[in-house]
């Protein structure tokens, strides 16, 4: 909604919300809390290990953090959180070496050194 456009309104109502919602957005996410930061740090190594044990359940635990790390970089970062294809396409274009990092972990099959790399990427202060 914060790129919408109205087409149709009585009065002024549906403009009056779409710059309500970008000025939500402009303000920027609230910022996590410190000990919030602390356990999205903490969390991410211990998922880490659990998937070095290379069974079923670690497998589901591979695919739980490849798909959460991205929301956790931005995240940790203070900024908005956009859904993977926003957010990836935006890291490629303006953090290209963080994109390539992502973009290593997340290729089927990707060594555990590359999810290793990015874990430390994503959790770095």
């Amino acid at each position: 909604m914060r790129e919408g456009i109205v087409l149709r309104q009585k009065g002024d109502l549906g403009t009056r919300f779409i710059e309500a919602v970008q000025d939500v957005f402009r303000a920027g996410p609230k910022k996590l809390a410190p000990d919030e930061a602390q356990a999205l740090r903490m969390w991410a190594p211990k998922m880490l290990a659990r998937i070095a044990e290379g069974d079923t359940e670690a497998n589901y635990r591979r695919a739980w953090l490849l798909t959460q790390l991205l929301e956790d970089y931005f995240s940790l970062r203070g900024e908005w959180y956009l859904g993977p294809k926003e957010s990836l396409t935006r890291l490629e274009a303006d953090r290209p070496e963080d994109w390539a990092a992502f973009d290593r972990a997340l290729a089927p099959a990707a060594p555990l050194e590359a999810i290793k790399a990015l874990v430390e990427l994503v959790i770095k202060e």
